[in-house]
Order: structure tokens, then C-alpha cells, then sequence
């Protein structure tokens, strides 16, 4: 298998003698393996060893054999210790997810430290199969059944080539300590029933199973590339950066025979995972308003367009403004003025107002709308309710979310770009004015 990796490196260039690499190695058979094999083919190599304190004094075994082999073979070995369950709970994240972030945080850093040029993995070639199944299941874009690539950024994975038995036949051989991590067997992960009882199930029913989904994978990899390219031409046509998100055009979207294939390139960037791509389209033809979220995101069926929103993590609580403040800058751009001016300001759109500073209850508030608010339009006589002007307004479901009322008291005094309530309004009796002007449209 020796003479094999060399001409592999030699072949994808992966690594070169001018290279300095950094080794992931859990001491387990995959990364002493990739290790050795590295070490044996007279690379500059280091080890990095992330021991996640998770299985007591097997996790401590794992490290002890990973520094003890490093040392005899004169391979530099560094560790690093993570409390992974309580970084786990305060992140609100799983184990597995925590502990894979975590080692790549560090041996970016790491690499940083020590001026490595590379990081390498030890995926081989069942991983990819595993990996394209767990796509599958989760209903991933064409990207995610293209397998783990050879190289992403300094990552590279020289082992992708080599199947697990032959990785295991060079480990006997070479009489290469390795520990099985005993959790590898435990049926409460999912990867861990794919590897163990999916692929040998599928493995039995169709001999060569394996390798037939290894050469899907390459045809995906090379049609990836021609779908991507193009819908990147696509997205330039087709795909508006709203100040807010994206932007999609509905006619546009069902004149195409591909917009299955154009929302399946972008939902996974944007909160949405693929499996959700019919929810998405059954929202060119529903009604107004019409909303889908995710734990991030939401599409939201417009007039004339699919918009693509982050979701709001914090609602804004309501700012108070004294009577004495000259400006504020959040959540909108006020400019305010107390003033002997008594004239009525032009409303245009009613971004610019006034009212008796006299009949004022400070501090007045600043905040977003709520449904039940009423207010007086200017010229009226009786309450109106908010929900209606916007409404007549024609707002989309953005524009709506983001309209702020101005309150004295209970009264509302403004809503602001909309209408400007009669209470409180400047009179034949008003000595002075409170003035504010939005200089911040919604």
C-alpha cells in the first residue's frame, strides 16, 4: 500500500517534500495509518491530538498512544485537552458538532503557530460511501452526494483512495498500534448505523455496491461543476439583493423548467436545508403573505417575488426619548427640535412633524408596531386601527414588520412614513413645538 499512497501524492499532487503537515491522528486505525504512511514516505509531518475528554480513561489512552508512538518515530505530537460536554451545553450544540468544530478551530490555530502549510485528514474511501448515503437521507443539493473532497482550503485528505480493509491489511503488516474507539459501534448514532448495518446490508444485496457508488460520486463531482457554473449565470439573471435578504422573481420562477434545480442551489445557504425545496416552490402559487421558516430563515410569497429573510434573534424593546434629546440613531435616524416655530411642517411622506410641546407626556416611546394599536389620522375624529392603514398602504410582509409608531402616553402620535395623528397637533394656541424629522424611510 506504500508504493501506492506515493504514487497517489504524486498523481494529485496533494503534498509536496516542500510541505510542512499537520496530522490529525485520534490514534485511531484511519489516522495512525495516514500517519505512518506520511512518516514512511519521508514527509515533514507533525501530529495534532484533540482528546475531548468524553470517554474517561479510554480518551486518555487514545492521547497516551498517539504522544508514545509520535516520540519513538521523532514526530513532534501536539495535544490539546477540550471540556467538550460542558462547551456542548453552553453552546446549545451536540456533542458530535461541538467536538468537530472545536478540533478545526484548533488546528487552524495551530497551523498558524507552528507556519504549517497543511492539515491533514485520514477519510478514506467507506467514508465517502457513508458520506453520500447521509446526503441522501437528508435530502441534500446535488452538491452534497459529490462526497468529501481531496482538498478544502488547507485541508487535505490523502487517504479518500484507499477502502478500509486495505487500510486495516497495512496497519497488521507494519505492525501500527492503533485503539478502536469503542463508541464506533454504538447504534445511537446515525453515521454509526449507516457504517455498520445500512452499507453492509446494501453491500450483501448487491455485491460491489460499494464501488458503484464510488464511481456515482465521480460523475457527480464532474456534473457539479457544469451545474454550478451553470447556475451562476442563472443567479445573475434571476436573483435580487434585497437590503434584507434575497429576492426571487415569481414569473421568472415559473417560467422555468429548472426552478426546482435553482432552489435547491440556494436554500441550504440560506437556513433552508434541500429536503424543503417543495415547500418552497408550493409558494409561487399560494397566496400573499403566505410564509415558510426554518430555525434561521424564512421565505415569505410577496407580490411579485420570494423573499428570502434572515429571522430577527432579538426583538427590539421600545426606546425612550426625553425631552431634551437632539437625535437618535437606532432603531431609526430622528432629528428632533423643541421649538417657538408654531408652522405646520409639509407632510410629504409624512416623515417630517410636529406637535404642542405642552400637550406631551415625556418620555415618549419609539417602537415597533403591535396588532390592536390605534390612532387618530390627522383630520379625523375617531380611532383608527393601525393593522388597517397598513394595510391600505399595500405594504409587503417586510415593510409591515418594520414600521415604527412614535407614543405619548397612550396616544399614539405617529406612524412614522404613514400617518400622523390629529391628538396633540399644533393649534392657534400652541407656544411651542416639538419637532422631529425621519431622516430614515421604512
Amino acid at each position: 500500500m506504500l508504493l501506492e499512497f506515493q504514487q497517489h501524492l504524486a498523481t494529485t499532487r496533494l503534498l509536496g517534500s516542500d510541505d510542512f503537515t499537520i496530522v490529525a491522528c485520534s490514534g485511531g486505525p484511519d489516522s495512525m495509518a495516514l500517519a505512518h504512511l506520511l512518516h514512511k514516505s519521508g514527509m515533514n509531518i507533525c501530529l495534532a491530538h484533540c482528546n475531548f475528554q468524553l470517554r474517561g480513561e479510554d480518551s486518555d489512552a487514545d492521547e497516551a498512544l498517539v504522544v508514545n508512538w509520535g516520540e519513538s518515530l521523532g514526530i513532534e505530537v501536539h495535544v490539546k485537552k477540550f471540556d467538550t460536554k460542558s462547551i456542548s451545553e453552553e453552546t446549545n450544540q451536540g456533542i458530535q458538532a461541538t467536538a468537530r468544530r472545536l478540533r478545526y478551530m484548533w488546528f487552524d490555530h495551530l497551523q498558524a503557530e507552528i507556519k504549517a502549510t497543511a492539515i491533514a485528514t485520514a477519510h478514506h474511501r467507506d467514508d465517502q460511501v457513508e458520506t453520500h448515503l447521509w446526503h441522501m437521507m437528508r435530502g441534500s443539493s446535488w452538491s452534497g452526494f459529490t462526497g468529501i473532497p481531496p482538498v478544502s482550503g488547507d485541508v487535505v485528505r490523502p487517504l479518500l483512495f484507499a477502502p478500509k480493509e486495505k487500510i486495516l491489511t497495512y496497519l497488521d503488516a507494519q505492525q501500527v498500534p492503533f485503539r478502536t474507539d469503542k463508541s464506533n459501534a454504538s447504534a445511537d448514532y446515525t453515521r454509526n448505523r449507516i457504517r455498520n448495518e445500512v452499507i453492509p446490508l446494501l453491500e450483501d444485496i448487491r455485491p460491489g455496491f460499494k464501488n458503484n457508488v464510488i464511481r456515482q460520486i465521480a460523475a457527480f463531482s464532474e456534473a457539479g461543476y457544469i451545474l454550478d457554473q451553470f447556475i451562476a449565470e442563472l443567479e445573475s439573471g434571476m436573483l435580487e439583493l434585497g437590503k434584507d435578504g434575497l429576492e426571487l422573481n415569481i414569473a421568472d420562477l415559473k417560467e422555468m423548467p429548472f426552478s426546482r434545480l435553482l432552489l435547491l442551489h440556494i436554500l441550504p445557504g440560506n437556513g433552508f436545508p434541500g429536503r424543503r425545496v417543495d415547500e418552497a416552490l408550493h409558494l409561487i402559487d399560494a397566496q400573499v403573505g403566505k410564509t415558510i421558516y426554518s430555525n434561521s430563515h424564512r421565505i415569505i410569497r410577496e407580490r411579485d417575488s420570494l423573499q428570502i429573510r434572515p429571522l430577527a434573534s432579538i426583538k427590539q424593546p421600545g426606546i425612550h426619548i426625553l425631552e431634551g434629546t437632539p437625535e437618535i440613531h437606532a432603531p431609526l435616524h430622528l432629528i428632533i427640535e423643541q421649538s417657538s416655530d408654531c408652522s405646520i411642517p409639509k407632510m410629504g411622506k409624512h416623515l417630517s412633524v410636529a406637535f404642542d410641546m405642552e400637550q406631551l407626556t415625556f418620555p415618549l416611546v419609539l417602537r415597533k408596531w403591535a396588532h390592536g394599536d390605534k390612532m387618530t389620522p390627522l383630520g379625523m375624529t375617531g380611532s383608527q386601527k393601525l393593522s388597517d392603514i397598513i394595510t391600505q398602504q399595500k405594504l409587503t410582509t417586510v415593510e409591515k414588520e418594520h414600521v415604527y409608531v412614535l407614543q405619548s402616553g397612550d396616544d399614539i402620535l405617529w406612524a412614522i412614513g404613514l400617518k400622523v395623528s390629529d391628538k396633540h397637533k399644533i393649534t392657534k394656541t400652541t407656544r411651542k413645538t416639538f419637532r422631529i424629522q425621519c431622516v430614515s424611510e421604512i
